[in-house]
């Protein structure tokens, strides 16, 4: 199908808005240095970023989830690494994929700002099925991993409760005899919690009810419901069932078990790449089933002469970190504990005899740098954000723990990578640390009133303020959407925050980025920083900097211009000298 050239005005409102080992010989206030070598490593980023430059898309839909029939609004945001509009491309190409992968609409848009609109129809014979939202730049296919932007739209009949409810449990996986506990909340559509009322709830393996019970929401229409699995069953096919009488009519909500398999995978991390013998070292590590969802793991890792050294627990989405001084010569494994039917065990990395390590810490607007050194060694640091240095220094270090504050004062929110290089400018160690996550930007939304009748005018005031309250420029885009629709498809997909500071810097597909933003959780900030240590970085490496290696451009971006001539509606003859200007950026021709 041939593309046709569209612009259309969209709104979508984005309202995205361990303890330290010390070591002897510490060193405070470690030197920095600016050397040759440093400005060496600065001239071939530069070069290298000067090539390469990304674009980063996002599409932003008016809906989770639509009706055989409904119109796919979505809003097209384009940028370029800087998060500013893009300086290769104007166009994007967007399709919608059947879901056997056949293209059955297609758009070129123009996004000259760094955004634009646009809709794919749907029929009322449509299946219901899972959809694809495909789009990418011509520039974009330059990048020899990058499959441009991807997002699943289901196509399906809705009957939306009359309840907004949830069901969630408190760990990422359960095994056999393990108490679970379920967080149940029920809120009306007037947003006013389901106080003291009872409900039921039932737990089935292969659709055999195994567990039942009742119990009462609280005050604030929440309830955690805990039961202990039972010490066998046969089947990972666990469902938990939860009914509640409203209005004379029953409600229910029902949500998977996760249960723990046996084919468990455990991969190790050490901070900064490598482990040094008698320096203390952070090893993160990730657990996984063989469907790549998150395990929750205990264990025990134990020296080669079986000796415990610690023990080890999964902290959140099947991530943790263990602290722990290796020894010369000498290996670690880890034991699991539970899954207890897991008997498989796992070798960590083996340590260095001699070299040094990375640890970042976050605290407040600086980060603190350890570099643990076994001798004597020259050590160059370069700090970048999305293609830009935003930190460079060499310095020597001693044996023993040499600290360095960095102030993040001139950072962008995003992923920041620290490499450290040694005297012949080989990356010894590297480190991703997601920083400034508290200076986003802040929006608000007030209306005139708490209550309008259907057809009633609402008339919105929005606020954008930076970290301190005070007002900044924006671009907004808003939505009108069921608050039911949302909670029934309980989308987990990237928001606009999320896809651009978070998904486009790491190599894996992040299950659930948005929770790492949520303020609410108490555990967001440390799992933020436990992704960090346990996913790769996916935009370059040192080695390919280092020896030049810049990729061929093959594909050149795709720009528009514009051809306008005035006519007067008159005579019909055009107008010489007239002067236009763009709405939308104020421009004059």
């Amino acid at each position: 199908m041939r593309p046709s050239y569209y612009i259309k005005p969209f709104l979508e409102l984005v309202l995205a808005a361990i303890a330290i080992v010390s070591i002897p010989k510490a060193h405070d206030n470690l030197v920095s240095l600016k050397d040759e070598q440093v400005d060496s490593l600065e001239k071939l980023f530069k070069e290298y970023s000067n090539v390469v430059i990304e674009d980063k898309l996002y599409l932003a839909t008016n809906q989770p989830i639509y009706s055989p029939g409904e119109s796919i609004w979505f809003g097209v945001f384009l940028k370029n690494s800087q998060l500013l509009k893009s300086t290769k491309s104007d166009i994007v190409h967007v399709d919608l994929l059947a879901p056997s992968g056949k293209v059955v609409q297609s758009l070129a848009l123009i996004a000259r700002e760094g955004h634009c609109g646009g809709d794919f129809s749907t029929s009322s014979s449509m299946p219901g099925v899972f959809y694809k939202l495909k789009a990418n730049t011509r520039w974009m296919q330059n990048v020899i991993d990058s499959a441009g932007y991807e997002k699943d739209i289901l196509i399906q009949k809705v009957v939306l409760p009359r309840l907004k409810m949830s069901l969630t449990f408190d760990k990422s996986s359960y095994t056999k005899g393990e108490e679970v506990i379920a967080r149940f909340s029920a809120i009306t559509n007037d947003n006013l919690p389901l106080r003291n009322k009872p409900f039921t709830y039932e737990l089935k393996s292969d659709g055999i009810k195994i567990s039942e019970g009742t119990s009462t929401t609280g005050d604030d229409g929440l309830m955690y419901v805990r039961y202990v699995l039972p010490s066998k069953f046969k089947s990972r096919d666990m469902q938990m069932n939860v009914k509640i009488e409203y209005d004379g009519l029953t409600e229910s909500i029902n949500k998977a078990v996760p249960i723990t398999s046996t084919e468990v995978s455990v991969e190790f991390f050490p901070e900064g790449g490598d482990m040094i013998a008698s320096i203390p070292s952070r090893v993160a590590f990730r657990s996984m089933d063989e469907q790549m969802n998150p395990v929750h793991i205990e264990g025990i890792i134990s020296d080669s002469k079986g000796k415990q050294i610690c023990k080890i627990e999964t902290f959140n989405k099947g991530m943790g970190s263990c602290y722990f001084t290796p020894g010369a010569n000498e290996s670690y494994t880890l034991h699991l504990t539970k899954p207890a039917d897991v008997i498989k065990t796992w070798q960590l990395p083996e340590p260095l005899s001699n070299g040094f390590n990375l640890e970042v810490n976050q605290v407040n607007q600086e980060l603190q740098l350890h570099l643990r050194s076994s001798g004597v060694y020259k050590a160059i640091i370069i700090g970048q954000v999305r293609g830009k240095v935003c930190y460079s220094t060499s310095s020597l270090l001693q044996p023993g723990d040499n600290k360095l504050n960095i102030s993040l004062a001139n950072f962008p929110t995003g992923v920041a990578q620290f490499t450290v290089f040694d005297q012949r400018m080989t990356p010894r160690a590297e480190r991703l640390v997601f920083v400034n996550r508290d200076r986003l930007m802040n929006i608000s939304i007030q209306t005139e009133r708490e209550q309008y009748q259907t057809r009633d005018k609402v008339k919105a005031t929005i606020r954008t303020t930076d970290m301190d309250g005070n007002p900044i420029p924006a671009i907004i885009s808003a939505r009108v959407i069921h608050d039911q629709l949302l909670n029934y498809a309980d989308d987990q997909s990237a928001n606009l925050l999320s896809a651009m500071l978070l998904e486009h810097d790491l190599k894996e597909k992040i299950p659930s980025p948005n929770s790492y933003f949520d303020k609410s959780d108490p555990k967001s900030m440390a799992t933020l920083d436990l992704l960090m240590l346990t996913s790769g970085w996916r935009r370059f490496s040192w080695k390919q900097i280092l020896s030049k290696e810049v990729p061929v451009i093959r594909y050149s971006g795709e720009r528009t211009m514009f051809t306008i001539q005035v006519i007067d509606g008159y005579t019909g003859q055009p107008i010489q000298d007239a002067q236009l200007k763009l709405k939308e950026t104020g421009s004059v021709y």
